[in-house]
């Protein structure tokens, strides 16, 4: 009997220490498993940091070019404008010239047809002054 006491007894201790070895090795597994989970924490905060960041930067980047955007439509509203209106002084000066030159090929038959006319009564004295003669 005292031999299975002494069994009894080392498989007690040897009970006990397995299972502080289990206890310890449960609790390292936790440390280990606290301790990557902070580490993902950390790192899903730095990338949730660094995306806020980038977001930022997007919606500062889309404000400026809604604001250039803006800018251009009116700087091209205002262009569209002064190119009707040269259009319209274009149109105005290219019809004032046709006017001009109009007026000036009348003027030059007139003439022409004066001097044709004068011509003609020169032509008409002198056959009359040769019958005359």
């Amino acid at each position: 009997m005292i031999l299975q006491e002494k069994f009894d007894i080392l498989h007690n201790i040897c009970q006990q220490k397995d299972n502080a070895l289990q206890q310890k090795l449960a609790q390292e597994e936790v440390k280990r498993c606290v301790k990557d989970i902070r580490e993902i924490n950390e790192i899903n905060d730095n990338t949730q940091s660094a995306l806020k960041t980038q977001i930022a930067v997007q919606k500062k980047k889309a404000q400026e070019n809604w604001i250039v955007a803006c800018a251009l439509e009116r700087t091209l509203g205002l262009e569209w404008k002064e190119m009707a209106k040269l259009s319209k002084k274009k149109a105005a000066q290219i019809n004032y010239e046709r006017r001009v030159k109009e007026l000036k090929v009348k003027e030059v038959l007139r003439s022409h047809k004066q001097k044709a006319k004068t011509i003609e009564e020169q032509h008409q004295k002198a056959e009359l002054s040769y019958k005359a003669e």
